[in-house]
């Protein structure tokens, strides 16, 4: 199985497709999403989820992802100068594991809104940016999940 691969450490920049899910399945995804959610009647909210992250990965080797690893990478920055002036420490990853808190709560709670969908939109992109052995984890998952549901969708439409 093809996976997303980032570099060690907090180098967003880094973070590259190498074929788990491409440009095209991404943009399938997210096109059945949408029609999922809005003409749908919302129907199967957990499974626009499971799309909207997995299309999302498919973008990241994309002009769209370069911009959501600038922005993911300035929102860390400016979160560890906060963090640095009110504890003296800097921490990084805070609201990539914020975001992957919420997402995983709600889709516990089967709370899917547009905070929902907003926090599945970034966690591909901002999960790789959380250090550390739960960094490794929280991104092993949301790989695992997104190889799967682009392995399908490919596979579906045999896009692979």
């Amino acid at each position: 199985m093809n996976t997303l691969s980032v570099a060690a450490g907090p180098g967003l920049d880094s973070l590259k497709l190498n074929g788990a899910v491409s440009a095209a399945i991404g943009l399938v995804c997210l096109a059945v999403a949408a029609a999922i959610w809005f003409f749908g009647n919302k129907h199967t909210p957990r499974f626009v989820v499971l799309l909207i992250m997995t299309g999302m990965a498919g973008m990241v080797g994309t002009p769209l992802g370069a911009w959501m690893r600038h922005a993911v990478a300035w929102a860390n920055d400016a979160a560890a100068k906060i963090t640095t002036r009110w504890t003296g420490a800097a921490v990084t990853g805070l609201l990539a594991g914020l975001a992957v808190y919420v997402l995983a709560i709600r889709m516990k709670d089967n709370k899917v809104d547009r905070v929902t969908l907003g926090t599945a939109a970034v966690t591909p992109v901002a999960v790789a940016s959380i250090p550390g052995p739960v960094g490794a984890a929280a991104y092993s998952v949301v790989t695992a999940i997104t190889s799967v549901v682009g392995w399908a969708i490919g596979q579906a439409l045999n896009l692979t």
